[in-house]
């Protein structure tokens, strides 16, 4: 941004993503930066399609909440050395914790703002560890890093 925010300092920049073979829809955009890696995460809607597997699908295809298969609005994270990519293949970071703002704390923990709308059952990377007890508000999640990923932590200092 220009520094009176009266518009933006440069034109906008595509990212350069890993593609996947369709591109689905997807919102809630956010970029930020640890260990000289920038880090993209998205929001997509999740479909359980094996008891160990979660695919992400077009929203139109996901027709009502209470369909067996939608499992959850999920964070999905991809990383780059550079801002502008190439970012490599998206993970699961969170199930059910859509539009993820990870932050460190003064203490060295790891966070991240969420919306909550999950709908599946426990997993590693579920913030709600099966339980919900509420939906479509505002989630606090706790997170770390294990093998460079950001991840669910279900037991936080």
């Amino acid at each position: 941004m220009k520094d009176d925010l009266s518009g933006f300092a440069e034109a906008p920049h595509p990212l350069i993503e890993t593609p996947w073979k369709n591109e689905y829809y997807c919102e809630g955009g956010y970029i930020f930066k640890r260990g000289g890696k920038y880090h993209l995460v998205q929001t997509f809607w999740s479909r359980k399609v094996a008891p160990d597997r979660l695919e992400y699908s077009e929203s139109k295809t996901l027709k009502r909440r209470d369909d067996p298969t939608t499992y959850g609005y999920d964070a999905l994270v991809s990383s780059s050395d550079n801002i502008y990519g190439p970012y490599g293949p998206r993970y699961t970071a969170v199930v059910g914790g859509g539009h993820l703002n990870p932050f460190q704390d003064a203490q060295g923990r790891w966070w991240g703002a969420a919306f909550g709308n999950p709908n599946g059952q426990a997993s590693e990377v579920n913030a709600f560890d099966g339980h919900t007890p509420a939906t479509c508000r505002p989630l606090l999640v706790p997170l770390k890093w294990e093998n460079e990923r950001l991840m669910v932590d279900h037991a936080p200092r």
